[in-house]
C-alpha cells in the first residue's frame, strides 16, 4: 500500500471518528399536538380498539393523537437523521452534535431536550448447548411446564386463545420452518411482524434468542408443550442486534411498544434489560429510563409488560435491569431447577426505591427450540416467556379482568404467596389456583413458640415425614420495616428445630414473616 492510499485511509477514518464522537442521541420533547386529528378506527387494529373500551381509555386520549408533522419536519431540515416518533410521549429522536442540538432546543415548540446514554456492550444472551433431546432434556421439558402446574391448564383447554402476545428480541430464524413452530402459521397465529433496526417485516433472521424465547412461551414438541400459550396470537418485533447493544436499541424498545399496542397487543414478554455502560444502580427507580416511562404508559393502555430481571445476579451489578425496574412490569426471577431455588445468576431486587422485584420467577434453565434444533439453554430470558404463556392462559380464564387485575391474580398464584423475597419474588405461579383442581389446603407445617427473649421455630413431624418437593423442601422467612426487607433466608428443613431468632435484634414493629410448604405465618414485633 502506498503512501498516498495509506492517507486517503487515515483521513476516512478520522472523519468518521470524529462525525461518530461529534454526534449524539437525543430525545426532544415537544410542548403540544395542537390542531392534530386522526381517526383511531383506521389507525389501530380492531383488538387495540376493543382494549381501549374495555379500558375506559378515550379513542381520542391525547397520547394517541400523532405527533405534529409540521414540528418533525422542522426538526429534519435541522437534522435529517430522526430515528423515532414517539406519540406517546410527543417526541423524536435524533443523532445531532452539539451545536446541532443547541439550534434544535431553541426551537419555539420544543419543551425538553434529553440525552440518550448510547454506550455499546456485548449483549448477554446466553449461549445454547446444541444436542438431540436425551431422557434428561425430555424430563426438563416436562418439568418445565409442571412447575407452574401447568398440565391443569393443558387438560382444561386453556392455551392463550384470543389474547394477543408482543415478543421482543433479536431476531427469530427459522421460526418461519421448524416445526416447533407450524401450528402458528397453520392456524394464521402471526399477526404482524417487524424488523426495528433495518425497518422492514422480515423478523425470520439474525440472533437466535428470539426463536428460543418464543417457543417457551408457544412451541410444541412432538406433542408436548414447551410454552402454555399454543393458541395465542403473536407480534413479532426486532429491537436488538445479535452480537453487541447499539445506541439506539432502547429506541427501538420504545418504538416496538407503541407499534405492538397499535397492533392489538394484550401482553408483551420482553427478555431484554440495559444496566451498566448506560445506567447506574441507583438508575433502577422505574422513572429514569425512557423504556421504564414507556412501560408504565403501557399499563395505563391496558397492556400487561413481562420483562427479564436479567442475568447479573452473581456479578457486579447484581440488580435487575431497566425495565424491568418499572413499577407495572411483571419482572420475572429464574430458578435452578435442580435445586429449585433462584438460580445463582439470576437478578435480585428491590428497586432503588425498594418496591418488591422480582414480582414471580420460573425456571431459568430450559428446554427449547432455537430455530434449528431443541436444546437445553439458561437465563431469565426463557423463565420471561414461561411466564407470559401462562399470563395469557390466565387472562383467557379472566377475559374481563384488566392487566392490573391479572398482575395481581398472578402474583397471588404463586408458590410462595403471601411470602415473598428479592430472589424469589412470590415464587412460581400455580395453575390450580385458577383451576380449583388439586385445591390446597393450609396445614401447618411448622408452630412458633415466642417468649420475652427468643422466637423458636419448630417443624411439625407431619411435615418432617411427608414427601416434599419444589420450593416446598424449604423454610423461607423475612424480617420486613416500614414495607421493604431488612433480611431474607432460605433454610433446609432437616431439623424440626429450624430456626432461633434472638427478639432483642429485632427492631420495634418489624414484621417476619414465616413460611414451609404453602403455610404462612406472619409475626410483628411490639
Amino acid at each position: 500500500m502506498n503512501k498516498t492510499v495509506k492517507y486517503v485511509l487515515l483521513l476516512l477514518i478520522l472523519g468518521l471518528t470524529a462525525k461518530t464522537v461529534s454526534a449524539r442521541a437525543y430525545w426532544v420533547f415537544f410542548s403540544d399536538k395542537d390542531g392534530v386529528f386522526y381517526n383511531p378506527y383506521l389507525y389501530f387494529d380492531t383488538k387495540a380498539i376493543e382494549r381501549r373500551l374495555k379500558n375506559g381509555i378515550s379513542l381520542y386520549n391525547s397520547g394517541d393523537l400523532p405527533v405534529r408533522s409540521d414540528y418533525v419536519e422542522s426538526i429534519r431540515q435541522i437534522c435529517p437523521e430522526i430515528y423515532t416518533v414517539s406519540r406517546w410521549f410527543n417526541a423524536v429522536s435524533v443523532h445531532a452534535s452539539s451545536h446541532v442540538i443547541d439550534k434544535i432546543s431553541g426551537l419555539p415548540f420544543v419543551s425538553e431536550v434529553k440525552k440518550i446514554n448510547e454506550y455499546a456492550q456485548r449483549n448477554d444472551l446466553f449461549s445454547f448447548q446444541g444436542q438431540e433431546l436425551s431422557a434428561d432434556m425430555d424430563q426438563l421439558l416436562e418439568n418445565q411446564i409442571h412447575s407452574m402446574e401447568g398440565e391443569e391448564f393443558i387438560k382444561s383447554g386453556i392455551n392463550g386463545k384470543g389474547i394477543r402476545i408482543a415478543v421482543f428480541d433479536a431476531g427469530f430464524p427459522g421460526v418461519d420452518e421448524h416445526p416447533a413452530f407450524q401450528h402458528l402459521f397453520e392456524n394464521n397465529q402471526i399477526i404482524a411482524t417487524h424488523d426495528f433496526f433495518a425497518n422492514k417485516e422480515n423478523v425470520y433472521r439474525k440472533s437466535t434468542h428470539g426463536s428460543s424465547v418464543l417457543a417457551c412461551i408457544a412451541g410444541r414438541h412432538n406433542g408436548k408443550n414447551i410454552g402454555l400459550a399454543t393458541g395465542a396470537e403473536y407480534l413479532l418485533a426486532r429491537t436488538e442486534s445479535s452480537l453487541t447493544e447499539f445506541k439506539n436499541e432502547e429506541e427501538n424498545w420504545l418504538n416496538a411498544l407503541e407499534w405492538a399496542d397499535k397492533h392489538g397487543a394484550d401482553i408483551v414478554s420482553s427478555s431484554l434489560g440495559y444496566t451498566y455502560h448506560r445506567y447506574f444502580v441507583t438508575d433502577m427507580d422505574g422513572k429514569t429510563s425512557m423504556v421504564s416511562l414507556a412501560a408504565q404508559k403501557a399499563r395505563d393502555y391496558g397492556i400487561l409488560v413481562i420483562n427479564a430481571m436479567g442475568n447479573d445476579g452473581d456479578g457486579k451489578w447484581q440488580v435487575m435491569g431497566t425495565p424491568a425496574d418499572a413499577e407495572n412490569v411483571m419482572s420475572v426471577g429464574g430458578i435452578d431447577p435442580d435445586s429449585d431455588l433462584r438460580i445463582n445468576f439470576s437478578s435480585v431486587g428491590p428497586t432503588v426505591d425498594f418496591r418488591r422485584k422480582p414480582n414471580v420467577s420460573a425456571f431459568g434453565k430450559v428446554v427449547s427450540c432455537n430455530g434449528e434444533k431443541m436444546t437445553t439453554t439458561y437465563g431469565t430470558s426463557f423463565s420471561t416467556p414461561l411466564i407470559a404463556g401462562f399470563a395469557a392462559c390466565v387472562w383467557q380464564m379472566n377475559e374481563a379482568a384488566t392487566a392490573e387485575e391479572v398482575f395481581i391474580l398472578i402474583e397471588n398464584s404463586g408458590s410462595l404467596f403471601p411470602y415473598y423475597d428479592y430472589a424469589h419474588g412470590y415464587g412460581i405461579p400455580q395453575a390450580s389456583f385458577f383451576t380449583g383442581i388439586d385445591e390446597k389446603v393450609e396445614t401447618p407445617s411448622f408452630a412458633i413458640n415466642v417468649d420475652k427473649e427468643k422466637i423458636v421455630v419448630n417443624l411439625t413431624d407431619q411435615y418432617l415425614n411427608s414427601a416434599r418437593k419444589g420450593m416446598d423442601r424449604y423454610f423461607f422467612y423475612h424480617i420486613e420495616k416500614e414495607n421493604h426487607l431488612k433480611y431474607y433466608a432460605v433454610l433446609n428443613t432437616a431439623q424440626q428445630e429450624v430456626l432461633t431468632l434472638d427478639k432483642s435484634t429485632l427492631e420495634e414493629g418489624a414484621i417476619i414473616r414465616f413460611h414451609c410448604n404453602g403455610y404462612t405465618y406472619t409475626f410483628e414485633n411490639n
